[in-house]
C-alpha cells in the first residue's frame, strides 16, 4: 500500500510543477530574443507544435554562426602559421620604412612677418 501512496503523490506533483504551453511559449520567444542559443534548444525540447520549417529557419542563423565561428578561427590560425607569427618578438606590430623612403625637406625659411 504505501508503494501505490508513493507513485500517486510523484505523479501528482510533477503534475503540479510542469508549465504550461503558454508559458513555454512564452519563455521560449524570450530566450530566442535575449539569450538565442538556450532559447533554440529550448525550442526543440519544448515547442513540438511548432512546423519543422520554421524551427529549421530559427536555427539555421545558429549553425551558420557555429560554422563560420570555426572557419575564422582555421584562417586566423593558418595566417599565423604560414607568416612565422613570434610572440617573443615585439616589433612585428610596428612598419619602420627604409631611408630611402623618407624625404627629407630643404631647411624651413623664415617667413617675413606681415606689418599692418
Amino acid at each position: 500500500m504505501p508503494r501505490s501512496r508513493k507513485s500517486t503523490t510523484s505523479n501528482v506533483s510533477s503534475n503540479t510543477n510542469s508549465l504550461s504551453y503558454d508559458s513555454k511559449t512564452i519563455i521560449v520567444v524570450l530566450l530566442l530574443l535575449l539569450a538565442y542559443p538556450i532559447g533554440a534548444v529550448l525550442m526543440w525540447m519544448w515547442m513540438r507544435e511548432w512546423p519543422l520549417w520554421l524551427k529549421c529557419v530559427i536555427t539555421i542563423p545558429f549553425v551558420f554562426g557555429i560554422i563560420m565561428s570555426f572557419f575564422m578561427i582555421f584562417v586566423f590560425l593558418s595566417i599565423i602559421h604560414s607568416t612565422n607569427f613570434d610572440p617573443r618578438e615585439r616589433n612585428h606590430m610596428y612598419y619602420y620604412p627604409s631611408p630611402s623612403v623618407i624625404q627629407t625637406s630643404p631647411k624651413a625659411t623664415r617667413a617675413a612677418p606681415i606689418r599692418f
